[in-house]
């Protein structure tokens, strides 16, 4: 049997390319910006968001915009800024579920006590410890897919990168020069058949001549 390879510049275990992934990724951070204004505008109440909240809604949308123009002109720069996102998503995410798991275990300790909702304070360590299950239950599936992210963007920054290398090689390649010999009269008004035919068989019609 034949070792089946891998195809390169693809995820989902070499089924998805890179460049239609990181489409993917584009795809859902704009739902996720639509969803995230219209909750803004028919929000019940006017919600004024502080200057943190607003700078991570403008670093968001920059890192999109980039992710973009990056995918569209096929440029490895633009896509950094995702990697560097998705990087940053991703350990937060994953020490997130490594303190839910550690508080369903130990669920009075500070670190716990962090997590747990004003109205739970005085509640049971059993009901604590299934509040911290659902919270590792939730957390570790978007853990594992801002982890697909940095995969992802890391994928197309290689892709890029190795497109641009290989169209510069082939600028820089010279072209093979076309030596094509002459053969026959190319139609020059100088030189007619005649003298041609003269000059090929003229020496046997002078011998024939002659005897």
């Amino acid at each position: 049997m034949c070792s089946r390879t891998r195809i390169p510049f693809t995820t989902c275990f070499g089924v998805v390319h890179v460049r239609n992934a990181l489409l993917t990724i584009i795809i859902l951070q704009l739902l996720g910006e639509i969803i995230e204004t219209l909750q803004y505008i028919f929000a019940q109440s006017a919600y004024v968001p502080d200057f943190l909240e607003f700078l991570f809604e403008v670093i968001e949308s920059l890192v999109l915009v980039s992710t973009i123009y990056g995918w569209w002109k096929e440029k490895k720069e633009f896509i950094v800024p995702l990697f560097i996102q998705s990087m940053l998503a991703t350990m937060v995410t994953l020490l997130s579920t490594v303190l839910f798991f550690v508080s369903m275990f130990f669920p009075y300790t500070a670190a716990a006590e962090a997590f747990i909702p004003p109205g739970m304070i005085e509640d049971s360590a059993s009901t604590r410890r299934v509040f911290f299950l659902m919270c590792f239950i939730f957390v570790t599936p978007i853990a594992a897919l801002f982890g697909w992210f940095v995969m992802t963007s890391l994928g197309a920054y290689q892709y890029y990168d190795h497109k641009e290398k290989l169209e510069a090689f082939r600028r820089s390649r010279p072209l093979p020069s076309l030596n094509i010999p002459a053969t026959g009269n190319f139609g020059n008004p100088n030189f007619s058949d005649e003298e041609e035919e003269e000059e090929l068989f003229g020496n046997k019609k002078r011998g024939a001549e002659m005897v």
